[in-house]
């Protein structure tokens, strides 16, 4: 539950009032409303949705590293097959 000043009611109010008259003329929204009037977000919820957001970045950043080691190990794989079909053609080509 929040309570809001005069202006702020009187705002949402008139934001309300927009968003209703949109869907009873059209039933849709008719306007590009930036946030739902009806909607308050506390402090604490903003809080958690920053450090949920940050903990879901982090784990990006650490599956994004471990496919850059697994892309390593694949290249130096590929690398070491290259070495060895190039000494192979060079013991052919010497015969």
């Amino acid at each position: 539950m929040f309570l809001w000043s005069y202006e702020k009611f009187k705002l949402r109010l008139e934001l309300m009032a927009d968003w209703y008259a949109d869907l009873r003329d059209g039933g849709t929204l008719n306007r590009d409303h930036i946030f739902d009037p009806w909607l308050e977000i506390s402090d604490e919820e903003i809080k958690q949705n920053a450090e949920d957001q940050n903990e879901n970045t982090d784990n990006k950043i650490i599956k994004l590293r471990e496919k850059l080691e697994e892309e390593k190990v694949k290249l130096g794989e590929i690398k070491l097959n290259k070495d060895n079909l190039l000494m192979k053609l060079e013991k052919f080509l010497s015969k």
